[in-house]
């Protein structure tokens, strides 16, 4: 079994019928999202790409942030689906992964935690030569442990390669056009890794979480923490 795979087995055991209900968008599409995810829960198949009624609510739930127990167990099962899609996929990939891993913190489930973790670790490495990549070693750190010093000197060092890729036009990879554009001007932060990307709706969450986790006192981690925050 694949660690995605049982990332999304562990996801869809915790989710239950009133989450699939109280938490599916409500608009005209609804009850086919229902029924579509009330569908992949009961049959434990994994959903490819390309389904509007599978892909339509994970885009809608991405940016709740006052989110309860139930919304975060729906929102995890919805994006430990989208894991296997990426690069290819239409919402941000930092958004993606800075909900996944705020909602493993908050559930407080570590079964959670860890099969995020190894799954992070997996999809990381099949992402090397994307602009991804540094995010997801951002994010396996602030699973934890939150000391580990080779992560987090990966992330600075992946940070620094991608900045430089970004400011020369050099590009390891071929992404899509939208992660080909340049960020507006004062999304270049050059302290933070969201100056890869224009999209920036989840970096209040990437600046908690690294506030909140992110403590040691010296070290690698510390310098990151520096690099991030400022």
């Amino acid at each position: 079994m694949s660690s995605v795979q049982a990332l999304f087995d562990h996801a869809r055991s915790r989710v239950t019928p009133d989450d699939l209900r109280n938490n599916t968008p409500n608009d005209p599409g609804c009850l086919r999202y229902l029924a579509a995810w009330t569908d992949i829960v009961a049959t434990g198949v994994m959903p490819p790409r390309g389904s509007f009624d599978v892909e339509e609510p994970i885009g809608l739930t991405q940016h709740i942030d006052d989110a309860d127990a139930s919304l975060r167990r729906y929102r995890v099962l919805l994006n430990s689906v989208v894991l296997p899609w990426l690069p290819d996929i239409l919402i941000s990939h930092p958004d993606l992964l800075a909900r996944l891993i705020d909602d493993a913190l908050a559930l407080e489930d570590e079964i959670l935690i860890a099969r995020l973790s190894e799954a992070l670790t997996d999809t990381h490495a099949r992402l090397l030569t994307w602009e991804v990549a540094p995010f997801v070693s951002l994010a396996v750190l602030l699973l934890g442990p939150v000391d580990d010093a080779a992560i987090a000197r990966r992330v600075i060092a992946e940070k620094r390669f991608w900045h430089a890729a970004r400011d020369e036009d050099r590009w390891p990879s071929s992404p899509p056009k939208k992660f080909r554009e340049r960020p507006r001007r004062a999304e270049r932060d050059a302290r933070f890794l969201l100056g890869l990307t224009p999209y920036d709706q989840s970096k209040h969450v990437w600046l908690r979480l690294i506030a909140e986790r992110l403590t040691a006192p010296t070290g690698d981690v510390t310098t990151l923490r520096g690099l991030l925050l400022g």
